[in-house]
């Protein structure tokens, strides 16, 4: 129990800032990171897709303050205001190149790495020959697919990694963590195109015993 309330105070606390535990028996000051925004430390984007073409500006809808307790609320309007509705029975177990626009549904988080990439032109289709869920299982991400455009990650970060990727330049790669649902200081949501995704690692970080989170390690441009 003891471990599982470190790691909670851990990685809630910002790189810098004192972290205590054991009320106040235990402090010590969290060491900055040379990517601070990252819990793990992303997969370097030297490595992935090396002189990728620059795309356009774009700032990436944010939503704050999303923890457990309103994740359905907020997923519910976010939902709503972009026209979105869930599979049907005979959707669930498609792949996402074969679905409809104007729905959302799930995809198992790690499959969201290399060798499948994000492009269409990776081998088995990138994300869109991923086959798809309309229920939220353990470990699984949820996907937008907007009217008329790409698939779209809910993903959640903390504060920092928000503010650095709010707005994609397209020609600047930033390292950042995302979780497939809020935890700790992960509590900004973001929908992130999957075309502005140029690396991605899966990370599980055990909470406690019975208890894990699903993380992604990533390369955004």
């Amino acid at each position: 129990m003891a471990v599982a309330v470190w790691g909670l105070a851990h990685f809630a606390a910002a790189p810098g800032s004192e972290v205590s535990v054991v009320w106040g028996l235990v402090k010590y000051t969290k060491k900055p990171s040379s990517a601070p925004s990252s819990f793990f430390g992303a997969p370097k984007a030297s490595s992935h897709r090396a002189g990728r073409a620059k795309q356009s500006s774009i700032e990436l809808l944010l939503r704050t303050g999303v923890d457990p307790d309103n994740l359905d609320d907020c997923l519910g309007v976010l939902r709503s205001q972009q026209g979105l509705r869930e599979l049907t029975a005979a959707e669930s177990g498609r792949v996402v190149g074969e679905l409809p626009s104007g729905t959302y549904f799930y995809v198992s988080a790690y499959l969201l790495e290399p060798p499948l990439a994000f492009a269409d032109e990776a081998p088995g289709g990138g994300i869109s020959g991923l086959e798809v869920s309309r229920y939220r299982l353990h470990g699984y991400a949820e996907v937008h697919k907007l009217q008329g455009d790409e698939p779209h990650l809910v993903l959640f970060f903390d504060e920092l990694a928000a503010a650095m990727v709010s707005k994609l330049p397209g020609d600047q790669p930033h390292e950042v963590t995302a979780a497939i649902l809020p935890w700790g200081s992960a509590t900004t949501l973001a929908s992130v195109p999957v075309s502005r995704v140029v690396a991605s690692r899966v990370r599980r970080a055990e909470v406690s015993e019975d208890h894990s989170v699903v993380a992604l390690d990533m390369v955004l441009q």
